[in-house]
Order: structure tokens, then sequence, then C-alpha cells
């Protein structure tokens, strides 16, 4: 059971990241590269986040508050130092690269953000969940001594928010940088602090597993409403690309 449990937790975590990666990033070497030098730009900040926790602090809730809103602005800074290494590289990017959905210039930018934003999104699931998976291996079962069973559950709904809001708010971000956009560069910081924050509401005896995942929701459906348009798509362009795209599968 445990083993079962497993896989299922695995792949709500995973499921949509593995998907996006098969359609969209799979099939391009160059973009492969971006996913991957991203990844390590946010492992890096992982490094600078884990000097965070020297500092003494008396309480604990205090201690992971404090934690997790500084943990967040690095991110969004080595999220601005990855913007800024891939303006230098775009002339090199474009020489080498041989697939043309990147290679449009009125595409490309996005296209980059898009990626950008996987690799920071995977890497950050899969360091948050990992040792959770593990766990929930076996053997054992949760929810013993008056621990929620919903904790793996909404664990691995929160990674797969997380990666996927990372994508949209590359999406965003990186064109507020082009465009010196600051109400885009404060909503991505904003919503990246609240929903970060939001985790602590399930810290504790009384973890609030609706409200948190409710909200988060709600954020990234807004978020990926915010990241289409930015991407110059808006929701009648959507529909009608999704019914082609139904369209050429049945065919098919």
């Amino acid at each position: 059971m445990a083993f079962m449990s497993w896989f299922g937790y695995t792949f709500i975590a995973f499921g949509p990241s593995l998907a996006i990666f098969t359609m969209t990033i799979a099939d391009d070497a160059t973009q492969i590269i971006i996913m991957f030098t991203s990844a390590f730009f946010w492992l890096v900040s992982l490094l600078f986040s884990s000097i965070i926790w020297q500092i003494p602090f008396s309480d604990l809730k205090l201690r992971l508050g404090i934690s997790v809103a500084l943990c967040v602005a690095i991110q969004e800074l080595f999220r601005y130092l990855f913007y800024l290494l891939m303006k230098k590289a775009d002339k090199g990017l474009l020489s080498i690269t041989t697939s043309s959905t990147i290679s449009q210039t009125r595409q490309r930018k996005h296209k980059i953000a898009y990626v950008a934003g996987f690799g920071f999104g995977v890497m950050s699931g899969a360091f948050s969940v990992v040792n959770l998976l593990a766990t929930a291996s076996g053997p054992g079962t949760v929810g013993i001594k008056g621990n929620s069973d919903l904790f793996f559950l909404s664990s691995a709904i929160f990674t797969s928010i997380f990666i996927l809001l990372n994508i949209f708010w590359s999406v965003i971000i990186f064109d507020g940088f082009d465009k010196r956009n600051w109400k885009k560069i404060a909503y991505v910081f904003a919503t990246h602090e609240l929903t970060s924050l939001l985790t602590l509401v399930n810290v504790g005896h009384q973890p609030n597993y609706s409200a948190s995942i409710t909200t988060s929701c709600l954020v990234l459906l807004i978020t990926t409403i915010v990241a289409l348009y930015t991407a110059g798509g808006n929701i009648k362009s959507l529909i009608t690309s999704l019914v082609k795209r139904q369209v050429v599968t049945q065919v098919r």
C-alpha cells in the first residue's frame, strides 16, 4: 500500500512537469541546456539561503517566517541574475539553435523565460518533496499519533503548484525586466512571498490544508492568465490552440 501511495504522490507532484518537459522541452538540446543552467542557479540560491538558518531565533514560528521571506528574496535575486546571464548569452544561443520555436525573435525571450522557470520549478520541487516521497514509500502509515493523513498529499499538490508557478513567474518577471515594468516584478515577488508563507499555515498540530491549497490554486490561476497575456496570448487564442491540438490528435 505504501509503495502504491508513493507512485500516486510522485505523479501528483511531478506528473504535470513531466508532461511539459516531454511535449515542449525534451526535443531541443538548447532548451535542455537552459533548463539545467537555471536549475543550477536555483541550487546556488539554496546554498545562500542555508546561511539564514545559522541566524539564532528564540521563537520557531518567527524563525520560519523570516527564513521563508528571505529565501524567496534570494531566489528572486538569482532569477534576476539568470535573466542577466541569458541576456548576455542570447546571441550565442541563437547561433547554435536549431529549433524554430526558440529562434523566432518574437517568441525567443518568452521561450527562454519559460524554460528557465521550468528549471527553477523542478529543482525547487525536487528538494522540497524528495525526502517526503522516500518516507512515503514505507514502511509505516501517515496519520499515526494525531498527525494529519493529508500531509503527503498536500505536499505533492504544493510541489506541483510551485513548479507551474515558477514557470509563469519567470515569463512575467523576465518581461518585466525587459520593459522595466515594475508592476510585473512586484507581482511576481508578492505572489511568491504569499504562496511560500501560506505553507506555514500547515505547520503544527492543526494544519489548514484546504485554505492554503485553495488560495495557492487561486494565485496559480491568476498568474497563469497574467503570463498568458504577457506572452502575447489571450483566452480566445488559448481555446483555439487547444481545439486545433485536439483535432490534430484525432486525425493522427
